[in-house]
């Protein structure tokens, strides 16, 4: 999200919580990783609290690294979180079961020391 957004009584990470964190080794969890379909399905815009000027960058980097990957963007950002420091554990959920095992298949996925800062500085 947009550095300094607002989601109401969910606190959104900023900079100092993110160091706190890696600092403690301290875990972040996060809800609602996947936007509920809006990286995957056209018809499902991002949430306001998602969209910057660099949204559209973000995106296409997703999409391209996923596609040269050979996986989901949904596979992607799951990893991404994963391998993520500190380490951002995504709660998930599935309306049926195929999207269960492509997300569970996030775990098998490797992310490398190149392409980690391509994702954290998509759109910068």
């Amino acid at each position: 999200p947009r550095p300094g957004t607002n989601f109401d009584l969910q606190v959104s990470v900023n900079e100092d919580m993110l160091d706190f964190c890696r600092n403690r080794q301290i875990t972040l969890l996060a809800y609602s990783a996947l936007l509920g379909g809006a990286y995957t399905h056209s018809d499902r815009p991002l949430p306001f609290q998602y969209l910057g000027t660099d949204s559209e960058a973000r995106l296409n980097t997703l999409h391209f690294m996923a596609q040269e990957k050979g996986i989901t963007e949904n596979q992607l950002i799951l990893a991404w979180m994963l391998h993520s420091d500190p380490v951002v554990l995504p709660l998930i959920a599935a309306s049926h079961a195929e999207q269960m095992e492509e997300n569970l298949k996030a775990l098998d996925i490797s992310l490398t020391a190149e392409e980690m800062p391509l994702l954290n500085q998509a759109g910068a």
